[in-house]
């Protein structure tokens, strides 16, 4: 390894300690729909984004994000070692596509229709204010 490559590594090593993150991937909700959940919630404190989360919104869906939180929560506590979480708010929050589920449904006069289910991979990343 070169030395540019080798002073790259360690810059990137030292940003990836100060990120909280983590992932949730095949989730069994399409993207478009917790896109508008992530909208919601992109940018407000940790405990805020839970409670909007255990009050308006349908079961599955919260049930899902609120389980992300809690485990970046619990990665950011083992990095730093800290357990106050009061400052801590939702730095970004993206949803992509992970994958479609083919399934195939025949219907009259022996034709097939397609039913296309998606799967979305959700990343979450805090930060302390």
């Amino acid at each position: 390894m070169g030395k540019r490559k080798k002073i790259y590594s360690i810059i990137n090593k030292k940003i990836k300690k100060k990120k909280y993150f983590s992932f949730l991937k095949n989730v069994n909700i399409s993207p478009r729909k917790l896109r508008t959940l992530t909208n919601l919630i992109k940018g407000k404190f940790v405990l805020d984004a839970i409670n909007i989360l255990n009050n308006y919104i349908s079961f599955k869906k919260s049930k899902i994000l609120i389980g992300l939180i809690l485990s970046t929560i619990s990665n950011y506590k083992i990095k730093t070692g800290e357990n106050n979480i009061k400052y801590l708010y939702i730095y970004n929050i993206i949803v992509n596509s992970s994958g479609i589920i083919k399934k195939f449904v025949y219907v009259s006069q022996g034709r097939i229709n397609k039913i296309r289910k998606r799967l979305s991979l959700i990343k979450l990343e805090i930060k302390k204010k």
